[in-house]
């Protein structure tokens, strides 16, 4: 577990679509992948593009994102494919008919290596109006481990919680969630990775001007004992990415 949050990476800032309420679960799917010689980020971004359109022709539920290293140590990859279904049945439809029915272009521009499923729970959701959203957005990852027999449903309570607090305060354009391993793993070191993301530059920048207010007022009123509570710790420093929306049909 301890290797794939190592460089994990994340998606899923815009899906509306999928969530009855801003908490929401869906599956998901990634690998790390090297550019091929002679290749570009840009040939990665057309060349999956064009899987879109037999999405839509077989009225399938998915939608991918490309994820790109910015701060995140030594890596050996370039890039990250980042694919996710609204759940189970619809991964397995996708996949079935991928597998079937899906002849893939000639010319990849990656070569990938690995591939890592885990559960992925949104649990908060602070959007700004879709027009305000970068085209590549900051995502940041720390690795945790839970406490005793605490699982994501306790945190789950907490962040709701948190973003009403967040809310009182006017903070915006933020968003954190949680994943958890699923198949691909083959260590335990690491129960979940922690995601948030911000939905442009400027709502980060926010967040770093109003870290001590916020801070603040999540102590006094006891979120972040909550969270102690469940969790044994994380990661002190966060690796960062960003993460670029290719497709969705999900709400098609």
């Amino acid at each position: 577990m301890k290797q794939l949050f190592t460089f994990v990476v994340l998606f899923l800032f815009s899906f509306d679509s999928l969530a009855l309420s801003d908490q929401y679960y869906a599956r998901t799917e990634f690998s790390t992948c090297k550019l091929a010689d002679g290749k570009t980020y840009e040939d990665v971004v057309a060349y999956h593009k064009q899987y879109e359109a037999f999405l839509k022709e077989n009225n399938l539920k998915y939608a991918k994102y490309i994820l790109t290293p910015v701060i995140a140590g030594d890596v050996d990859y370039d890039y990250i494919t980042w694919g996710t279904w609204p759940g189970g049945v619809e991964m397995y439809e996708e996949y079935g008919a991928y597998l079937n029915d899906y002849t893939p272009p000639p010319g990849n521009p990656g070569i990938c290596s690995g591939t890592f499923s885990v559960h992925f729970n949104a649990a908060i959701r602070i959007r700004p109006p879709v027009s305000e959203y970068d085209k590549r957005m900051f995502v940041e990852f720390r690795n945790c481990k839970f406490k005793g027999e605490s699982t994501v449903d306790d945190l789950l309570k907490i962040d709701a919680e948190r973003e009403a607090i967040m809310r009182d305060a006017d903070a915006m354009g933020y968003g954190r969630s949680y994943l958890r391993p699923y198949r691909g793993f083959s260590d335990d070191e690491y129960d979940f990775a922690v995601m948030t993301h911000w939905y442009n530059r400027d709502y980060r920048a926010d967040s770093v001007k109003s870290y001590r207010k916020m801070t603040t007022l999540f102590r006094e009123k006891g979120i972040f004992d909550s969270y102690r509570e469940h969790v044994e710790g994380c990661e002190r420093t966060p690796r960062v990415y960003a993460s670029e929306w290719l497709y969705s049909t999900i709400s098609d």
